[in-house]
Order: C-alpha cells, then structure tokens, then sequence
C-alpha cells in the first residue's frame, strides 16, 4: 500500500485537485484515479496531516514572497534602532506567534489572521523607513 503522500502526488499528477474544508478533504479528481481515492480514502488521518502541512507551508511561502518581491534594502538595521516595537514585532513576536500556530496545527483561519498581521506590521515599517529616508533619516 501507497502512503497518503504518493497518492495524493500520483492523484495530482492525472488532474486531480485537493481542497481543506475544515477536518474533511475536498477533491475533484478524474475518473482514471478513482481507485487511488479508495485508497487514499484508508489513510484519511496521514492525507489530512500531509495537506494541511502542504497548505501552511504554501501560505508561509506566499506571505515571504510578498515581502521578498517589496523588501526595502535596509529596512531591519534601521528598524532596530529607529523603532524597537516595529523591530521586535516583525522579526521576534509574530514570526514566533506564526511558528507555534504552524507547529501546534492551529486552524487555518488563526494562521492567516497572524500572517496577515506579520504582513501589515511589515507594510508599515516599509512606510516609516521609506518616510525617514525622504527626510534625511530624522525620523523617530
């Protein structure tokens, strides 16, 4: 017998698709690979575990992209010594909150809610770095 894994993998590969409704699967999944569902339908435990860990990982990713693609050159040195609360906020406080939703398999709702957080906090800092740098860094 295949691991929840590989069969999810073989499922995808022929067109099939995975949802997370709460503690159940959602799935469209073509007629050919029917037979992996009943499989797959024995180890709905691992499957669960395996998507939701898929699924934070996807998020986590989306939100560091975010950053990634606007990042100001700069931004965490200048924010450690201009705005300690802004600092420890996005580099301490909610990627910490974020690790421990992530590792205790919080709900995906509670997961998004503190990414989105981490997000504004970053959005800010970026404004109040970008503000600073246009007045010659007086900024307080």
């Amino acid at each position: 017998m295949m691991e929840a894994q590989e069969l999810i993998a073989q499922i995808e590969a022929a067109g099939g698709i995975f949802s997370l409704d709460g503690e159940s699967i959602a799935y469209e999944v073509p007629s050919q690979v029917k037979p992996l569902l009943a499989e797959l339908r024995q180890q709905k435990a691992d499957a669960l575990r395996f998507l939701r860990e898929r699924e934070y990982k996807a998020r986590a990713e989306r939100a560091l992209q975010v950053i990634c693609r606007h990042g100001a050159s700069g931004l965490v040195p200048w924010l450690a010594n201009h705005s300690p609360l802004l600092y420890d906020l996005l580099t301490c406080r909610l990627p910490d909150t974020i690790s421990n939703l992530w590792n205790e398999r919080a709900p995906l709702e509670d997961f998004d809610r503190v990414l989105n957080d981490w997000l504004g906090v970053y959005f800010l800092a970026d404004s109040e770095y970008r503000t600073a740098q246009g007045n010659g860094d007086h900024h307080e």
